[in-house]
């Protein structure tokens, strides 16, 4: 899969690294334990997208917890890249 494949919210991960999430948002991604704005179009590596499910157990979350993790960044970073 590819990034521009995946839409606004989706989480995937580079090279099987599921403890370091990334979030999909307007403009390119962000990490989300870094909180690390990436500006690109597209990457050259395939991704794989986590479920939150997938998230919460790699990082000894609650699956609620990854959801509001998930949500506050949307909203915090909701314009995207500029």
């Amino acid at each position: 899969m590819k990034l521009s494949q995946l839409t606004y919210g989706e989480v995937f991960t580079i090279d099987e690294t599921s403890s370091y999430p990334k979030l999909r948002i307007a403009g390119g991604y962000l990490d989300m334990r870094d909180e690390i704005l990436k500006k690109v179009d597209d990457l050259p590596w395939e991704l794989r997208k986590l479920s939150d499910e997938e998230i919460a157990k790699k990082l000894d979350m609650t699956e609620e917890a990854v959801i509001d993790w998930r949500l506050n960044l949307i909203t915090k970073y909701e314009n995207g890249i500029k």
